[in-house]
């Protein structure tokens, strides 16, 4: 590697190789406005945490296929707003100080690396297949004020040997664009625990096969399909959040 490329940190994970950049203070009104409107609370460090992320990100995408979504706009709202729709949701308030969360299919770090922003006081796990990109996420997952936080490379149904300390332990899983929802359900079944959720993030095109086939699946592996509910994103687009337990 040519010292230009590594100056500009092309090939580089690490946070502190990667160019600095700093979110517009007018879209980022946007986005607090946004966040009061929907009652996400805002913590006193946000925009710096959050300049820091999106630093990382954009950094490590110009020479890793992470995401197509990189503008400030879109991370905005189609990263971070959309992680953080399930802030407030009676179901993490219920979560204990050391329950274990995962990100399944984790990717670019979303929802994981805002959820665990917003909850540091719970172990989080970001798990994906792909192994350049959890190479990724373990420098991310330092930037965030998480107490215990990893990445870890594996499919779900590999959990017994890939990661033992995760199988059957985990009191939630989050799943954001990571396919059919019924072959999700498979892949979480031996991460969580018993009476363990999931709970994926999907469009609005969700409610119709997919939702039924994932019904099925429900039947099947003994889960149990607790609630659909759409969130309005931001006016003009709205989210799905389906819900399951494992019983």
């Amino acid at each position: 590697m040519s010292d230009l490329t590594q100056e500009n940190g092309m090939g580089s994970y690490e946070p502190a190789d990667q160019p600095q950049l700093t979110i517009p203070k007018d879209l980022w009104l946007e986005f607090t406005n946004r966040c009061n409107e929907l009652e996400i609370p805002l913590m006193d460090n946000a925009y710096t945490l959050i300049n820091n992320l999106y630093s990382h990100l954009v950094g490590v995408n110009r020479w890793l296929n992470l995401t197509r979504l990189v503008t400030v706009q879109e991370y905005l709202r189609l990263h971070l707003l959309d992680s953080l729709m399930i802030v407030g949701h009676p179901l993490l308030a219920s979560l204990e100080e050391g329950d274990r969360c995962v990100d399944l299919g984790a990717g670019s770090g979303y929802p994981g690396l805002a959820l665990m922003s917003w909850y540091p006081y719970l172990r989080w796990s970001l798990v994906d297949s792909r192994k350049k990109k959890v190479e990724y996420l373990k420098r991310a997952v330092k930037l965030t004020p998480c107490i215990e936080a990893e990445a870890l490379h594996f499919r779900g149904r590999e959990v017994a040997n890939a990661a033992p300390h995760l199988a059957c332990r985990a009191s939630l899983v989050v799943a954001r664009a990571v396919g059919q929802t019924g072959k999700l359900l498979d892949e979480v079944n031996p991460i969580l625990c018993k009476h363990g959720y999931l709970m994926v993030y999907k469009g609005p095109a969700y409610d119709g096969d997919e939702h039924k086939e994932a019904l099925k699946r429900c039947k099947k592996l003994k889960f149990e399909h607790c609630a659909t509910e759409e969130v309005d994103l931001d006016g003009t687009e709205k989210r799905i959040i389906v819900t399951f337990q494992k019983k």
